[in-house]
């Protein structure tokens, strides 16, 4: 895992802790509403916020979905006496963290793939352009005298595909972190983060690096037509 996918593992789930914290309020507020007389509701919702709020890891939040899963599934079926009124609400708040977890699980998912991808893209374009490096030195005479002339440029492109994949990367984080609406949403709007971190990075880079910073719109071509390709998987998980 690289530094800047650890991050937005990170920023995640942080996200998803905050979540985690309002939905324990909300079990705080209902063990409140619960007539004393039956503690059975109550205990439940207590060891359902103990679950809740000692998540720190994936593997934390996977254990949470089946205990809480588990935990839900037994308290719709238990009779819980004069509190049996706020079966519904206990239902859909527990339904609600669960959904949350799935979501953030599926985030991380996706954040490890759409990476992938990147780093291969931007791998694909470094051996394409050493391709035509070594097909330079090829030629007779004077090729690697102009293979060693063009060394330094080629040292600048790799750094500017390098930094491309990382603003991409970092950018399609960050936008499908916040955006709502379920996970085709979020990977619609992952990818115009990624694309305009791309941008604002190839004006930036335009200024140090010359006309060189043509890769890093290449790159954000190259992944928007890879990505492309997967809308309509999304749209199918969707349904």
């Amino acid at each position: 895992m690289t530094p800047r996918e650890q991050k937005a593992y990170n920023d995640a789930l942080k996200e998803t802790q905050s979540l985690n914290r309002t939905i324990a309020s909300q079990m705080d507020n209902l063990i409140g509403k619960s007539d004393k007389r039956n503690k059975l509701l109550s205990n439940e919702l207590n060891i359902a916020k103990d679950i809740v709020n000692n998540i720190e890891s994936q593997e934390d939040v996977e254990n949470a979905i089946n205990k809480l899963t588990a935990q839900r599934s037994k308290i719709n079926n238990t009779n819980l006496g004069v509190n049996n009124k706020l079966k519904n609400t206990t239902d859909a708040i527990l339904t609600s963290n669960i959904q949350i977890l799935k979501n953030y699980l599926n985030q991380k998912k996706m954040l490890e793939q759409v990476s992938s991808v990147a780093e291969e893209v931007g791998y694909g374009i470094k051996q394409s352009l050493d391709n035509i490096r070594t097909n330079i030195e090829n030629i007779p005479i004077i090729g690697d005298a102009l293979s060693k002339g063009i060394e330094p440029f080629r040292n600048k492109i790799d750094n500017v595909i390098d930094k491309s994949v990382g603003k991409f990367i970092g950018g399609f984080s960050d936008a499908s972190r916040t955006a709502g609406g379920g996970l085709k949403n979020s990977f619609q709007a992952g990818m115009k983060g990624g694309i305009t971190e791309l941008k604002n990075f190839s004006k930036v880079a335009n200024r140090y690096l010359g006309g060189v910073s043509l890769a890093a719109i290449g790159i954000g071509l190259a992944l928007v037509g890879v990505f492309s390709l997967a809308l309509k998987s999304f749209n199918e998980l969707d349904e």
